[in-house]
């Protein structure tokens, strides 16, 4: 009963945190970020580079996933630690998909559109090319490490400095709002949650972390 009520009250708290963020927070956000922290787009752009040329390759990310998952499950008591690395390529598949079905369906226009015409389109624009609601980088990278830090707790804060720098450096690039960012990190939570109870229950266990 407790993890339900954490689940739906921190889904209640980004819903409205997104929600704020859609009506309120994002377009002027976005022209701040554009005008008043300009010299971070280059070292965004950097860092992001970097990171997708280290982890975006996925079908050897799969396999490191998958390798480790597999000698932890024979290591380990806990049979979750290993399992969760199974949990992470779940995540990722189901997150990548749902991410394109959602652009698709709401065709959000990034700040770079509204940038350049701020009369443009919030949602429902087919005029701009490539949607930003909500983030696929941002979803990727949540989904390789949030359902691990979930389960690794005490490792929680190392794990998450990627996906969060991620997120803060497609802002930075013009590339995506902060509803847009939010959405994907709550996409992938509820998938991890999802993803990660149902092996709880399959292994008996009580790891899963809100």
């Amino acid at each position: 009963m407790q993890f339900y009520q954490k689940f739906v009250g921190k889904s209640a708290i980004l819903l409205a945190v997104m929600a704020l963020s859609i009506f309120v927070l994002d377009r002027p956000l976005a022209s701040f970020i554009h005008h008043y922290a300009h010299f971070l787009n280059e070292p965004a752009g950097a860092f992001t580079k970097v990171c997708d040329a280290i982890f975006m390759h996925t079908f050897y990310s799969w396999g490191f996933l998958a390798g480790v998952g597999t000698v932890l499950l024979f290591l380990q008591k806990n049979k979750l630690f290993g399992v969760v690395f199974f949990v992470v390529i779940l995540v990722n598949v189901s997150a990548s998909h749902m991410t394109n079905t959602l652009k698709s369906t709401f065709e959000r226009s990034r700040p770079m559109h509204y940038l350049e015409n701020t009369k443009t389109p919030d949602f429902f624009n087919k005029e701009v090319k490539g949607y930003g609601f909500p983030s696929g980088h941002a979803s990727f990278y949540w989904s390789l490490f949030l359902p691990l830090a979930m389960v690794f707790g005490r490792y929680a804060g190392w794990l998450l400095i990627v996906p969060f720098l991620i997120s803060a450096s497609r802002m930075a690039q013009d590339f995506h709002y902060l509803s847009d960012v939010t959405g994907s990190y709550l996409l992938v939570w509820w998938l991890s949650c999802l993803l990660l109870a149902i092996a709880d229950r399959f292994l008996g266990t009580q790891k899963t972390a809100s």
